[in-house]
């Protein structure tokens, strides 16, 4: 039988971890009072591609990394970590430890540890599969820094592998969590109040719902296909950015660091690109339950379309000035505010005033919501 580790607080873990799913903060309660157990430097839970390396999920606790190094990590070093290549190659359901893998004297003098480990304070580190499904594998992996003692399989393993079945199970019910309050009928509601095309993710990346336009579109677009969990584009790039710009919006709706990439996605040969927007700012406009529910939405732009609308409409209709109106069709056209102000020759906060102007006289709080609504006015001119 299974008995409850002896470490202090881990009655309270255990209650943070039960009630993981369900909480909007509960990943990063349950991993940060894990971080204080255990005595880390930092946690990361994640759940990735197995061959494509393209992540869907990611909380983290302790120390937070800065987004280029994770960036950093998956593009440059991940081949060279022996605990990532013991995981992808053998999985286990218990912790693995660098020192079991890579005598640490050696992995000390290793590129991977001077380049990557040593710049962000990280000694020594330990990691554990947790699951795969389809492809896509949730690991942990656990990192101590140089002012804290090194791990030890024999006194950390058996307390921190105890955690490892009930993770799994808090990942899976959370998954489940969110595809149990996503009913049919708030689908609907959700992705039919748009008139352009949408389609909307749960917070795992999974593909929920999408409206007509958007099955349309796929219908139609030689390069853009899904199946029951995804949307792919049949170019590997931009798919491998679609699908990265896809993690990066519900980071966003997850209120970490990450997802500072809100650049379009523009498909081969087409007049259509692909924009972004968390999911959890929109359905507050939408539905009273939406606090339970945690997503993201990419959303297309069709440049012929968008070029229809003309300054003097904006400008008739909205009382804009001519700035503002030519920010405005710089917007619905997916341009991030940097690249405006690149584009203008001006500074990115005149162009961000430009933009809360936008809002304030449409009654729209971001650019979604602004393009949906140009997307329904009559044809003035």
């Amino acid at each position: 039988m299974t008995t409850l580790p002896v470490h202090a607080n881990s009655g309270k873990l255990l209650g943070l971890l039960m009630q993981a799913g369900s909480n909007p903060n509960g990943w990063k309660l349950f991993l940060n009072e894990f971080v204080e157990v255990f005595n880390l430097r930092s946690i990361n839970l994640l759940i990735v591609h197995k061959e494509k390396l393209i992540p869907k999920f990611h909380e983290e606790g302790g120390v937070i990394t800065e987004e280029q190094a994770g960036i950093d990590y998956i593009e440059k070093y991940i081949f060279q970590d022996p605990l990532m290549l013991k995981m992808m190659s053998n999985p286990e359901s218990k912790f693995i430890f660098l020192d079991e893998e890579c005598p640490l004297d050696q992995f000390w003098k290793t590129p991977f540890y001077l380049e990557w480990d040593k710049k962000y304070d990280i000694q020594d580190a330990a990691a554990a599969h947790i699951f795969e499904d389809d492809g896509w594998v949730c690991h942990i992996i656990l990192n101590r820094s140089h002012s804290q003692p090194l791990f030890s399989p024999k006194d950390d393993g058996p307390a921190m592998d105890f955690f490892l079945p009930l993770i799994k199970i808090a990942v899976q019910n959370s998954m489940e969590f969110q595809n149990s309050i996503n009913d049919k009928a708030r689908s609907k509601a959700i992705v039919h109040a748009f008139r352009i095309p949408v389609a909307v993710f749960t917070e795992f990346g999974d593909l929920w719902a999408m409206n007509e336009g958007m099955e349309s579109l796929i219908l139609n677009d030689k390069h853009l296909s899904s199946n029951n969990k995804q949307l792919i584009i049949s170019d590997e790039i931009q798919n491998k950015q679609f699908q990265r710009a896809v993690f990066d919006v519900l980071s966003q709706a997850r209120d970490l660091k990450y997802g500072n990439s809100s650049d379009v996605v523009r498909l081969t040969d087409s007049d259509v690109s692909l924009a972004f927007a968390p999911l959890s700012a929109l359905t507050n406009e939408l539905n009273e339950d939406s606090q339970q529910f945690t997503g993201g939405m990419v959303y297309a732009i069709d440049s012929k379309k968008q070029k229809n609308i003309k300054s003097s409409t904006l400008q008739k209709l909205f009382g804009f000035t001519p700035s503002e109106s030519e920010t405005c069709q710089l917007i619905i056209s997916g341009l991030t505010p940097k690249k405006i102000a690149e584009q203008k020759e001006l500074s990115e906060y005149t162009i961000r005033e430009y933009i809360k102007r936008i809002y304030q006289k449409t009654g729209c709080n971001n650019q979604i919501s602004l393009m949906n609504l140009l997307c329904s006015l009559p044809v003035l001119d």
